[in-house]
């Protein structure tokens, strides 16, 4: 989740250290004084601003070096077209990974369930 401030009179927010924008826990934590989104709604992006932090968040948590690694991502079935290749600029042009392969969520399902057998 992505949580930006409300402009509330005066609230309590002092107990919490305040960005402009907060992402993950933190924004859970404060959501009391956030307005809050979910850009990817049933794995499919609606929202790309808001995608792109929660990306950089994460990457900056698992310390991914983008030049050095490449990079598997999931979709779902119906996923548009728009969005895969938005994404890919995102991935290669914003993020600087070296590759990337998409893959559909359900394919991956069952090769995870025949490798068990």
């Amino acid at each position: 989740m992505v949580g930006r401030p409300k402009l509330i009179g005066e609230d309590n927010s002092s107990a919490y250290e305040m960005a402009d924008i907060m992402i993950g826990a933190p924004a859970l934590r404060a959501r009391k004084f956030l307005d809050l989104s979910y850009p990817i709604e049933n794995g499919i992006v609606k929202n790309w601003e808001d995608t792109v932090h929660l990306w950089k968040h994460g990457f900056e948590l698992m310390k991914v070096k983008p030049a050095n690694t490449s990079v598997l991502i999931t979709e779902p079935v119906r996923n548009p077209d728009e969005n895969k290749e938005k994404l890919a600029e995102l991935i290669f042009e914003k993020f600087g990974f070296s590759s990337m392969q998409i893959q559909i969520q359900a394919i991956l399902s069952m090769y995870s369930e025949v490798s068990l057998y």
